[in-house]
Order: structure tokens, then C-alpha cells, then sequence
């Protein structure tokens, strides 16, 4: 065997990387070296060795699993870690003997066999045994070669696993991606309702928007509906089959920011204990949604400016650029005009998220949409929990149209579900009525006593009358949401303030408000 038939192998067995069909290939292109009459290519597994590829061998041997104390001769392969070829007269019993596929043979007691370990890193990772009918087929084979051929073939093994984990990796991550998108598209019911002049002119906007990639900016009171907008404009866009990735910067702790939104690579920093896509690269020719970006600390914001401006990033802990293609909408319910006089916001940065602003008017400025948003609400939750048909009367829909809602949509969505849920409890029994009657007591227990706004006020002491019909839980809830509210009121809403006053982190801050539904 010459060296211009070793590189042969070698070529072959890189070739053999690009098959579908690896084991059997690199099986092929070794045994075109070693002529037999059977061949097995063993690969080893939770300790002991399974079949990857055979030749000459009945189909059975495919599901056979080999133990080397129950064969010593594949015992003796692993041990010496160096070719070994059998005598004929072996006293050492063949694996595959009667395992022959050759009919006109009913027994193998004379033959030739050799095994090669297939090792890498100094560890057998695999066993390639040869068998022949005739004796003293391989005497004549220099033990150099068959090393360099288990060498090569060992190598070509771990190759091509690795390859096989990384398909595999790939394909379940991108079957995973399609049945989030596929899920979130399926999700995405909820269309931007209203019949007033401003939610009309918000439409017209979008229709206009949608058909470019320019950034957009949505500005709007807490609760009006700015993910609503953010996500017309992905879905009537030329992107609407891509990915809509949501970050929510006022929840992202600063620590780890550019993590998130760029990635790092493995050992960046302590806890890195692999490489991870950021947020840029995830939303890659689709949409990054940025909501609260007026949260987004200082330090991120050059960094962000770069993203999009050369459309490059850089993860954490690497000096290599990433092209990515992304279009970014923002929401904010801040004054970032303001901010960036406070020097809280770069001025850049906003007039490169600004490309189309977009503002979304309060609840309180389209009393001509409740209707149609109670409509569709009570109809969900209606279906949710499993009630009759939910009707509101008369008295009921006017203090609903009467209430000024602060806090906006999302106050409506909260008070409509909690008055559905009490009459339910209340009178969900009723058998003659074929409908969920929602009447104004059910509405009023969850709106605040003095009219249009919820009381600031924080008593410092607790009356008898709370004392006897709160529990503590309760009370330290009840506490806790006017503190925060207050908190954030004096701190011209502004969630960095009120977590310096309250001597909180920001994302904490922010996380315990949205979980006490300030937010």
C-alpha cells in the first residue's frame, strides 16, 4: 500500500463529511484499502460499542449492542489501543461469528480478522473490525498503515458527529424559531380597535409606515396601546414572516444590557459559559421592538446608535462585526425631548429612532372607543372563564364612558375582567337569565372612590376597620402599589428616579410595578 493510496483515503474521507450517508462512506473508502468479505465500524456509547456500519454482515447486526466483557476479542482491540490482527486459529471467539451474510456458508471456523481502535485525544471512540474467509488475508499488512488508517478513520468519526450534532443543533433551533413565529402570528388577534378620529389617523399612519423600513417612534401614556401599534406596523410590513423580537429595556438591568441586545461570546464575563445570540441577531431580517427605549441606560446608547446606524454589532468579549439587517420600532410614554435636556437621553439616538413618530392619544381623549373595546374584551374574558355571554347595561356602559381611566386601555382590560369575574361569582348560578349581566356595582368596587384618580395618599397609620378586613398580605400589597405610585408620580415618571428615591434597582423597580398592575 503506497502513500499515493493513503491520501487517497484522506481525500475520500473528507468527501465522505459532505454525505448524508457518513458512517457508510467512510466505512466504503476504508474497506477499498482492505479487501474482506465483512467489515464493521463500531462506535462507542455510554460504554459499550453500537453499530454504525457493516458490510458482509445480516441487517440484524444493526441493533446490536457489544459489551467487551462479553468479547474478549473486541476487549483485546481496546486494550492494546494499536491494530491488532488475529491469528487464524485464534482461541479469542469472533463477534461476528454466524453473522456472516453468505448463505452458501453455514460456519466460519477458518478466517482472517484484524481490529483497528479508533482513537482520539488519547481516548477509543469507536472500533473498525475487518473479517476475511480466507486465512492469512492481512499478514502481510504493515501495522504502520493500518495505524495511520485507524488514525484517519477515528478522526473522520469524531468529524462527523460533531457535524451530525451541529445539523441537528441547527435544525431543532430552527424548527423551534418557526413554531415561535408560527405561535406568535397565531397570537396576534388583537387589531387596533377603535372608531375615533385619532385611532383612524393612527391606521392611515401605519399603512403609510409599513411599507417602508423606517424606524418608528411610539409615544403615548402608559396603557394606551403602543405594542398594539408596534406590532400593526411589524405585520403590514415586508417583514411580517419574520421574526418580531420584543425587548423591554426597562426591565433590562444595565449590568447586562449589551449582552442582550448584542450577545457575548464564552468567557466574557464570569457565568458566560457558552456563545449566545443577542437580541439584534435573533430579530435578523425582521423587526426589534425597543419598548420603554427612554429606560435604556446612558451607557448602552452609543452602542445601540452604531447597531443602527452601520447595521454591525460586536458581542461581548469579541472584536469581530456582525452584519445584521434589522428594523427597529421604539415605544416610550416619556418626554424624551425632556430627557435629553436632563442629558438622560442622547440626542442622536432620537432623532435616528424618530425616522416616523407615532403617537397613540389616551383613553380619556377617545371616549368613543370603549364601546367597541368593551365589546371585544368581554368577549374574551367572557370565553376564559368560561361564562355566559356577557352583556353590560345601561348604567354600567355611562360610568364606564364617565371614568377618565388613567391608566388607560389597560385599566379598562383590568376593571372589565374583575367586574366579569364578580358577577360571575355573584350570579353565575342564575339560571333564568341567558345572559352575564355586568351591572355598575360590579364596576365601582374596582374604581377609585374620589372620581377620575387613584388616591396618592399614603396614611401612616392603618384604621380599625383595615385592620379587621385586610389580611397582612394585603396590606403590605396596598402599601406597596402607592408608594411606587406616588414615588413615580413625583419623579416625573421616570422609573431610573423613582428607583434612586426608593433605593432600588430600576428593573426591579419596574418588574414589582408591572406585577402590582401599575403598569
Amino acid at each position: 500500500m503506497n502513500n499515493e493510496n493513503l491520501l487517497g483515503l484522506a481525500l475520500n474521507l473528507t468527501s465522505a463529511m459532505q454525505s448524508n450517508d457518513r458512517y457508510q462512506v467512510l466505512l466504503k473508502h476504508v474497506l477499498e484499502l482492505i479487501p474482506c468479505d465483512a467489515a464493521c465500524l463500531l462506535e462507542k456509547r455510554d460504554g459499550n460499542y453500537s453499530v454504525l456500519a457493516y458490510k458482509g454482515l445480516v441487517p440484524s447486526i444493526e441493533n446490536q449492542i457489544f459489551c467487551l466483557k462479553d468479547h474478549p476479542r473486541l476487549e483485546a482491540i481496546v486494550t492494546s489501543k494499536k491494530p491488532t490482527v488475529f491469528p487464524h486459529n485464534s482461541d479469542l471467539p469472533d463477534p461476528f461469528d454466524n453473522l456472516i451474510d453468505n448463505k452458501n456458508i453455514q460456519h466460519l471456523d477458518v478466517h482472517s480478522c484484524l481490529g483497528c481502535p479508533l482513537i482520539v485525544n488519547n481516548e477509543v471512540v469507536g472500533i473498525l473490525t475487518v473479517d476475511s474467509l480466507k486465512p492469512h488475508q492481512f499478514d502481510d499488512l504493515r501495522i504502520e498503515t493500518l495505524q495511520f488508517i485507524g488514525a484517519m478513520a477515528g478522526a473522520t468519526l469524531q468529524t462527523a458527529k460533531l457535524i451530525e450534532e451541529t445539523e441537528q443543533k441547527a435544525k431543532d433551533s430552527l424548527e423551534f424559531s418557526r413554531r415561535l413565529l408560527k405561535e406568535a402570528n397565531s397570537k396576534y388577534t388583537a387589531p387596533l380597535l377603535g372608531v375615533s378620529e385619532e385611532i383612524e389617523n393612527i391606521k392611515k399612519h401605519i399603512q403609510i409606515v409599513s411599507a417602508s423600513d423606517f424606524p418608528v417612534l411610539i409615544q403615548g401614556d402608559t396603557g394606551v396601546g403602543k405594542e398594539v401599534v408596534a406590532r400593526s406596523v411589524h405585520y403590514n410590513s415586508q417583514r411580517a414572516s419574520k421574526s418580531l423580537i420584543y425587548v423591554n429595556c426597562a426591565a433590562l438591568p444595565e449590568s447586562i444590557a449589551e449582552s442582550e441586545l448584542f450577545g457575548h461570546t464564552r468567557g466574557a464575563f464570569t457565568g458566560a459559559s457558552s456563545d449566545r445570540m443577542g437580541k439584534f441577531q435573533l430579530a435578523h431580517e425582521g423587526t426589534l421592538f425597543l419598548d420603554e427605549i427612554g429606560e435604556l441606560p446612558l451607557s448602552i446608547q452609543p452602542k445601540l446608535l452604531r447597531a443602527i446606524q452601520e447595521g454591525e454589532i460586536q458581542r461581548v468579549g469579541s472584536d469581530k462585526i456582525i452584519k445584521v439587517d434589522v428594523r427597529i420600532i421604539s415605544a416610550t410614554n416619556r418626554n424624551l425631548l425632556k430627557e435629553i435636556e436632563e442629558k438622560h437621553f442622547r440626542a442622536d439616538l432620537y432623532h435616528r429612532l424618530g425616522g416616523y413618530p407615532l403617537y397613540v392619544p389616551t383613553l380619556k381623549n377617545r371616549k368613543e372607543d370603549i364601546p367597541v373595546l368593551i365589546s371585544y374584551f368581554k368577549d374574551i374574558y367572557s370565553r376564559k372563564l368560561n361564562t355566559k355571554p356577557v352583556r353590560i347595561d345601561k348604567e354600567a356602559m355611562a360610568l364606564f364612558q364617565q371614568y377618565d381611566w388613567p391608566g388607560n386601555v389597560r385599566e379598562l382590560k383590568n376593571t372589565l375582567s374583575r367586574a366579569i369575574l364578580k358577577a360571575h361569582h355573584d350570579r353565575g348560578f342564575e339560571t333564568h337569565s341567558p345572559h352575564l349581566n355586568i351591572k355598575t356595582n360590579d364596576i365601582k368596587s374596582y374604581l377609585p372612590t374620589n372620581g377620575n384618580k387613584p388616591s396618592l395618599k399614603l396614611d401612616k397609620t392603618l384604621s380599625d376597620n383595615d385592620i379587621t378586613t385586610l389580611s397582612f398580605r394585603d396590606a403590605v400589597k396596598d402599601f406597596e402599589k402607592k408608594l411606587i405610585q406616588k414615588t413615580y408620580d413625583n419623579a416625573d415618571h421616570n422609573w431610573s428616579k423613582a428607583a434612586q428615591i426608593l433605593r432600588m434597582h430600576r428593573s426591579n423597580l419596574y418588574n414589582l410595578a408591572k406585577k402590582l398592575e401599575i403598569i
